[in-house]
């Protein structure tokens, strides 16, 4: 069993290292967002990533039209899994910029893995979506889907123990360990999940990451999150919450740099 978080200290000593950095040149710049299937928040996005010095995107709830995929956009590689529903966790990576490989083995339409090749280091990207609790008569099958989404991460980041892995995506909980005035039943399972794989919460700050106006009230949360492994704690940094890569969405991307050497990059492996 991983030793567990006793308190917050351990995130706020991450992040202070992460403010102080400088950043390197060579960094591969990611970029995380719930899109919230729509057209415009997609088309907003992409256009976006693909103007600005970003390399790998996490998206959950992309728009994927009448159909289950998102659809190929020119310049990037899309690595999305289906068994027949829709896609609701897929990862974009920019042509040219790295060489990386899907995992087939370890995906599902909630949850893409990809690894990177830097120079054989085993540097895993992992884009997880998990829906909101819900009651009522969909909630059985939906959240049978939540416990094996969440279940199968945790089996393929425990089965790499020595890898160094960065995992993104709206798993829709509350819990301080993250920012959150208070935790939820979702959110303690994921803290029990963190804890269990010896993860790092990579979130810094109280910024929310989804903003929605109903009947005139607002509501805001964090619930978009960033985890790493030991390995890979130490080389995140400058994680920010970032509202301008996606308006139409009402949830705010994040961003954050994962620090590299340019021997690393192999683009040919």
């Amino acid at each position: 069993m991983a030793t567990r978080h006793k308190d917050n200290s351990n995130r706020h000593r991450h992040q202070t290292r992460q403010q102080r950095r400088h950043r390197n040149p060579h960094a591969l710049r990611f970029l995380q967002a719930n899109l919230g299937k729509g057209f415009q928040a997609q088309h907003e996005f992409f256009q976006y990533f693909h103007n600005n010095d970003y390399q790998i995107a996490l998206i959950n709830e992309p728009y994927t039209g009448s159909g289950t995929t998102v659809t190929n956009t020119h310049g990037h590689d899309v690595y999305q899994y289906t068994d027949g529903s829709r896609v609701k966790a897929c990862i974009v990576v920019k042509k040219g910029n790295i060489s990386t490989i899907g995992m087939r083995q370890h995906s599902s339409p909630n949850l893409c893995s990809i690894r990177i090749n830097l120079n054989g280091a085993k540097v895993y990207v992992t884009c997880i979506y998990l829906e909101p609790r819900i009651s009522g008569a969909a909630a059985a099958a939906q959240n049978c889907i939540v416990d094996r989404t969440l279940r199968d991460l945790e089996e393929f980041v425990q089965a790499n123990p020595d890898a160094a892995h960065i995992i993104g995506g709206d798993l829709n909980g509350w819990h301080p360990m993250w920012g959150s005035p208070r935790a939820n039943r979702r959110g303690n399972e994921i803290a029990e999940f963190i804890m269990t794989s010896n993860l790092i919460v990579c979130n810094t700050g109280v910024s929310p990451t989804f903003v929605s106006t109903t009947s005139g009230a607002v509501r805001e949360s964090i619930i978009d999150i960033t985890l790493a492994s030991g390995r890979a704690a130490d080389r995140i940094s400058n994680w920010r919450v970032n509202p301008d890569a996606c308006p139409a969405s009402d949830h705010h991307a994040v961003e954050f740099f994962y620090d590299v050497n340019k021997r690393d990059l192999n683009r040919h492996a």
